[in-house]
């Protein structure tokens, strides 16, 4: 798993303001946005909780990240899918939801204030500040939080994105790979076997690979691990996962 640091460098910003909430800490922070390169992002708790009540048009919840470890909150199914995705790239190694409340000008003296849903960390230690709204939910107030938010994250050197749904197919196959994201799935004499039967290979379907490390029910676990760990590939874009997926030697360690 990559080591997660803030970036080194210190670009200079200001204008707005941030609230976040440490890890381990009770009291909110506010900080100056030019601040905000010092912060561990990735590791802060929640600003707000989220709500649950009977009668909710959305579904909030908690997704166990084999990123980090612990669990991140979600607020509607489509978070929980970008966060099944987020967790699943390899390039991703820190991960926390509304790490931060942005008070921004609204015009005169009217202040506005956004949080946005979640904060990644990447390997190569830049962050990135996700919103995650489908289209049709996007009203003026939203663009405007919005252009805000990739503002100051565009003075800090994050980089900004809003996310709308994943693509059917892709988040189906992640939610099932997911089943398997835990380390306690994994035999490692099973794993050498079939990294081992198929990188001989130009692929192999998922049905013979198992077969040829042992039988397959036992087999299926670590192979559907492999494949959430990215030591096995399979084309998770196009059509749902079957038995006669073809897959091939992966990258990932």
């Amino acid at each position: 798993m990559p080591v997660c640091s803030a970036a080194s460098a210190r670009p200079r910003v200001g204008g707005e303001t941030v609230t976040y909430l440490p890890a381990g800490g009770n009291a909110a922070l506010a900080v100056s946005t030019d601040e905000l390169w010092t912060i561990d992002f990735e590791h802060v708790q929640p600003v707000r909780s989220c709500p649950s009540f009977k009668g909710m048009r959305s579904f909030a919840g908690e997704w166990w990240c084999a990123t980090t470890g612990r669990h991140v909150t979600f607020e509607s199914w489509v978070e929980r899918d970008f966060l099944v995705e987020a967790d699943f790239d390899s390039q991703i190694c820190g991960i926390a939801a509304q790490p931060f409340r942005l008070e921004y000008p609204g015009g005169g003296e009217r202040r506005r204030a956004h949080t946005p849903d979640f904060f990644l960390r990447s390997a190569d230690g830049g962050g990135v500040v996700v919103d995650v709204r489908p289209d049709d939910r996007i009203g003026p107030d939203d663009v405007t939080a919005f252009e805000a938010t990739a503002r100051v994250c565009d003075k800090v050197g994050w980089t900004y994105r809003r996310i709308g749904e994943q693509p059917s197919v892709r988040a189906a196959n992640l939610r099932w790979l997911a089943g398997y994201r835990h380390d306690r799935v994994v035999a490692d004499g099973i794993a050498n076997a079939l990294v081992t039967a198929v990188s001989s290979t130009t692929g192999m379907p998922i049905h013979m690979l198992a077969d040829a490390a042992g039988e397959r029910i036992i087999v299926l676990p670590t192979l559907f691990h492999l494949l959430w760990r990215q030591r096995l590939h399979a084309d998770l874009a196009d059509r749902p996962l079957t038995l006669d997926t073809v897959v091939r030697a992966g990258d990932a360690a």
